[in-house]
């Protein structure tokens, strides 16, 4: 097989598209309020384009066995991963079991290994996506040196695989095990099914329904809250789904605001605690869905970079060579495109290094011998998600409200490093204690939400924004007006209707205020930290009327 020493079409906008994922990145640490952990983040995704960047690299300079060892050495790491979940995942502290008896069966192994001092750091969902996304490629690298590698190592890598599998169904983590099905169906009927008979046209159009189809469906009920009782009907997945679908629609309000620049690295759990539950507290770490997480912590341009750099390897693949190694980068592919409609551990734990592995040996694969007579196809390709963001980017610069969004975003930036980058509990007993104090200066912030507001005054960031700053600090008639204002752009957001709901409150207006606080989630215990502020500062009047509009709200 000729080796090609020089950089394809594909590897161009490859090159393009990872140097926007990193830049975004950085863009991501930017924005963060905890620079420490966004800095872990960002290496953790350079790490893991440099490592596909190095397989890229090695396959053009070596050929086919740069790409052959590489997916070795993903199995090879799915046994390392698999013996590490097994001797250190603590089971007893799951709580309430997924599945019973995969549950019990974890207990035993828990029983009979030995005591594991770091029990209870490893998380099912975070190991069964890595190992959803290795496994595929490992048995890839096993089928590919079954004639090239010594009898030893053949066994060695068939236990590694094996320890990984047993790992995975032992995570009890469905989205993992949705997704590596997802994967291996389509791998399977491209190899050996219908698929192989039909033109890569077609085959493309197929893989690409299987990988949106997740995506579309998962859209569909976040954006029609109505099917949530339908979906709680179907049982325990389904309630697991609905609960994603409420997730995710609370999220989109926060991405909305961090649209451009993205929130920050790392950031996420804070500003959903802060800004869309109001609970001031950490709850939850990611959205569950990879493409609205890096929405909410790289912005829309890093979610671009990212699907560029997964079209141009799906179509690597469907324009390679057949081979084992061809299957298992696609199966890797569709399990990493289906599972992010469902979890995003693999952008937002330390296994986000295995992210790109998949779309780097893909791209590795030499491409058959018309495909690769056919630069203008490949162009086009590469072309397609660029033209794509150009055409985005154009459409939302010429809006009237463009500018307004750009400052809204700088705005909620502003205010998050600076009210974030101090607040913490229980040194401060709720963030409107450290909006009230001279530790920190929401000057800039509320700065840039006048200047969204002077091209824009319907913006909702920089109403929802302002209004909660403004009952901070005792200024409860602008805060009326800035919310009311919110409400009406966005009536169904969250957080404007519990801050909405407190404006009326502390006004005495008690039946309007429980009527909004009536029509959302305050079981975390939200209206009685709105209660404790008001004490907190002597305002007997207003955490009266608070309480009263709690309790009318049932």
């Amino acid at each position: 097989m000729a080796i090609r020493r020089h950089m394809t079409i594909e590897d161009t906008w490859a090159a393009v598209y990872a140097v926007g994922l990193l830049a975004t990145t950085l863009v991501g640490v930017w924005a963060a309020y905890d620079r420490g952990a966004a800095w872990l983040r960002f290496a953790t995704m350079a790490g893991s384009l440099g490592a596909a960047a190095a397989i890229l690299l090695l396959a053009r300079w070596l050929g086919e066995d740069a790409t052959g060892w590489a997916a070795v050495g993903c199995g090879a790491i799915c046994g390392a991963l698999g013996i590490f979940f097994l001797a250190f995942h603590d089971w007893s502290a799951a709580g309430p079991a997924k599945l019973s008896a995969l549950a019990q069966a974890g207990l035993w192994v828990q029983a009979h290994r030995p005591t594991a001092a770091l029990a209870g750091i490893t998380d099912g969902n975070m190991v069964g996506g890595a190992l959803a996304l290795l496994l595929p490629l490992g048995a890839g690298g096993l089928a590919w040196a079954w004639g090239r590698a010594p009898v030893a190592a053949r066994a060695v890598l068939l236990l590694a695989l094996a320890l990984g599998v047993v790992a995975l169904v032992l995570t009890l983590s469905r989205g993992a095990w949705f997704g590596l099905a997802a994967g291996c169906l389509a791998a399977t009927w491209l190899a050996w099914g219908p698929g192989g008979k039909i033109g890569r046209g077609a085959a493309a159009v197929a893989v690409c329904l299987l990988m949106l189809a997740p995506a579309l469906a998962l859209a569909a009920f976040v954006y029609f809250p109505g099917n949530d009782g339908w979906l709680g009907s179907l049982g325990p997945l389904g309630v697991a789904a609905a609960g994603r679908a409420q997730l995710q629609r609370d999220m989109l309000p926060l991405a909305r605001d961090y649209l451009f620049t993205g929130g920050g690295l790392a950031s996420t759990g804070m500003l959903y605690s802060s800004y869309v539950l109001l609970t001031h507290v950490f709850y939850l770490p990611h959205a569950h869905n990879l493409y609205l997480q890096i929405v909410l912590e790289q912005g829309l341009p890093g979610l671009v970079a990212l699907l560029g750099l997964l079209a141009l390897a799906v179509g690597a693949a469907l324009r390679a060579q057949p081979s084992p190694l061809r299957w298992a980068a696609l199966a890797a592919l569709v399990t990493l495109a289906v599972r992010g409609c469902v979890d995003a551990d693999l952008y937002t734990t330390p296994t986000a290094a295995a992210l790109c592995l998949p779309i780097g040996l893909a791209l590795a694969l030499p491409a058959r011998a018309k495909a690769a007579g056919r630069p203008r196809r490949a162009r086009t390709l590469g072309l397609a998600p660029a033209a794509g963001l150009a055409a985005i980017a154009l459409v939302i610069w010429l809006q009237p409200s463009a500018q307004a969004a750009w400052q809204a975003d700088l705005g909620a930036v502003a205010q998050s490093r600076a009210e974030l980058g101090v607040y913490s509990w229980p040194a401060w007993p709720i963030q409107d204690a450290v909006r009230r104090s001279t530790a920190i200066d929401l000057n800039p912030a509320v700065g840039h939400y006048l200047a969204a507001l002077a091209d824009d005054p319907a913006n909702f960031t920089a109403n929802r924004r302002l209004g909660q700053i403004a009952l901070s600090l005792g200024r409860y008639t602008a805060a009326r007006t800035y919310l009311e204002a919110a409400y009406r752009v966005a009536p169904d957001d969250r957080a404007t209707r519990q801050l909405l709901g407190e404006s009326y409150a502390v006004a005495g207006d008690i039946a309007q205020a429980a009527g909004l606080w009536r029509t959302i989630d305050v079981s975390q215990g939200q209206l009685d930290a709105r209660q404790f502020w008001y004490e907190s500062i002597g305002d007997t009047l207003r955490a009266q009327r608070v309480r009263q509009a709690a309790a009318a709200s049932g």
